[in-house]
């Protein structure tokens, strides 16, 4: 991260600069906006996402995304699965990041949708989902997923702590409820 920032610090005048992001560097974010199947890292940070990004960006994505899922090879080929689920979920980390929630999970679906067993989308998804406080819509995703992914032993703990925080939010609405009628 410290080392992409001097690079891009030094020569931000020069040209533009564009990521395809493998792991999340944070001080990139305020900066991103979607560019096709990558982002670009804009010269300076931007306030918000333009309406007319949001619109190219989901125009791009679903025209690519029915392109694609209508494809017999691409339906048989795990690896580009993978790559372009990864490509979309970076995308709907960067509309998490700026609490565009609709758009993440719009594109999370996508991503999901892309490569089923895909650990990044499903347990980031399944986290936005809990934020907002959609515990079931959490775990029915979560559950799936492990349908899909047997072997993968963190998913049943996330399955487990989803339950917790969910019965956990629903004593806490019961004792807000107790206490607003005063007892």
């Amino acid at each position: 991260g410290i080392i992409s920032k001097a690079i891009f610090e030094a020569n931000k005048w020069r040209h533009d600069f564009y990521v395809e992001e493998s792991y999340v560097i944070n001080w990139m974010y305020p900066y991103l906006s979607p560019h096709g199947l990558i982002m670009k890292i804009n010269k300076e940070p931007l306030p918000k996402l333009t309406d007319e990004m949001v619109k190219n960006d989901m125009d791009f994505w679903a025209w690519y995304f029915n392109r694609l899922m209508k494809d017999r090879k691409f339906q048989r080929d795990v690896v580009a699965r993978k790559t372009f689920s990864k490509l979309r979920c970076a995308i709907a980390g960067l509309y998490v990041y700026r609490r565009m929630m609709n758009e993440a999970e719009i594109a999370f679906r996508q991503a999901v949708d892309l490569y089923p067993s895909i650990p990044e989308a499903n347990f980031c998804l399944a986290d936005m989902y809990m934020q907002m406080g959609r515990f079931a819509d959490a775990l029915q995703l979560m559950e799936t997923n492990q349908a899909n992914d047997p072997n993968n032993d963190r998913i049943a703990g996330f399955i487990n702590q989803i339950k917790d925080l969910a019965q956990m939010n629903n004593r806490v609405n019961q004792l807000q409820a107790q206490l607003s009628k005063g007892s």
